[in-house]
């Protein structure tokens, strides 16, 4: 009996969730008056919405683990004003040798 009031609660929350969402599709699958075939189609589409969002978020964030941004600041001690805009360099994270460096500037 506690089951069945249990999924009772469920079931009714999650047809007031679907009808009063701003979610796209989602009313669909609870409208009533809908044919079975058209709310299994509704519930297909925001499914696979939702795992190839899921795929999307998990597949970003490996990439931004793997690809992180480094900042360094070559010092604290120079004001901000000073500063000529744009000031920001992007990098490679590659260590560079400065005698290197010289002799391929000197030779361009």
């Amino acid at each position: 009996m506690k089951r069945r009031r249990q999924f009772t609660a469920l079931r009714s929350t999650a047809l007031e969730f679907c009808l009063l969402t701003g979610l796209h599709g989602c009313k669909y699958i609870a409208q009533p008056g809908k044919h079975g075939v058209e709310r299994f189609f509704w519930l297909l589409a925001v499914g696979v919405s939702v795992l190839a969002s899921a795929y999307c978020m998990v597949w970003a964030y490996d990439f931004n683990r793997a690809h992180q941004t480094l900042l360094a600041i070559d010092t604290t001690h120079y004001p901000l004003w000073a500063v000529a805009a744009p000031a920001v360099t992007v990098c490679p994270s590659n260590k560079v040798l400065a005698s290197r460096a010289r002799r391929l500037a000197r030779a361009m």
